[in-house]
């Protein structure tokens, strides 16, 4: 299916769809989006092919709403239902990871983090509006802290009951300043999930 078919078939353009988190400040004019929580926001896709080397997509817009004749609630329900069966959540922790960057000669302590994104690593990051995506987590780990690392994958840290908000913010933004391209930058806020509500780890520790 090509762009100009978009316009003719939502039938079959909804099976398409993915998510796409990105920071709001980010989201270009004219296209429809729904905020996370704190500076993230999500828009929706339509994924045309994908291959080892190359992902091949189109951002929804307003006008692209209006040509297929569906509301913007209609489409990002049907992208929530169609985005974890195209593209599924992934999981690694952070020592794997690392230790495929670093080789396995290169000791790696243990960081308690888990890596969350999508097969293939690309805009990841929107797993977290998966439908039961941080329900799951929390069934499994209790409450935790969500950091933003890019577009294409999140971090996941188990909350001790220590407050690190502040400590997160500071590591998350020097992250992004220092190892993430401008464009891939989601957010420079630490999030907390505690079972039912996602906010701003800053914000959870407040009420706390």
């Amino acid at each position: 299916m090509t762009t100009k078919d978009v316009t003719r078939n939502y039938e079959a353009v909804k099976t398409m769809l993915f998510l796409k988190a990105m920071a709001e400040k980010d989201v270009p004019s004219g296209v429809p989006f729904k905020i996370i929580a704190g500076d993230m926001a999500v828009t929706c896709g339509i994924q045309f092919g994908q291959s080892e080397n190359a992902f091949s997509c189109a951002t929804v817009t307003e006008s692209m709403l209006k040509l297929l004749g569906v509301t913007w609630e209609q489409l990002f329900k049907d992208a929530k239902e169609n985005a974890p069966k195209n593209r599924p959540a992934v999981f690694s922790n952070m020592e794997s990871v690392l230790s495929e960057i670093a080789g396995d000669d290169v000791p790696v302590g243990e960081t308690g983090l888990m890596v969350a994104g999508v097969k293939g690593n690309l805009f990841g990051a929107a797993v977290i509006c998966y439908p039961g995506f941080l329900k799951g987590i929390s069934e499994k780990l209790g409450s935790f802290y969500i950091l933003p690392s890019s577009v294409h994958e999140v971090l996941i840290l188990p909350d001790d009951g220590e407050p690190k908000a502040m400590e997160l913010n500071m590591m998350v933004k020097a992250v992004n300043e220092t190892e993430v391209l401008p464009q891939d930058r989601l957010s420079d806020i630490a999030y907390h999930f505690d079972g039912t509500h996602l906010e701003t780890a800053q914000a959870y520790e407040s009420r706390r």
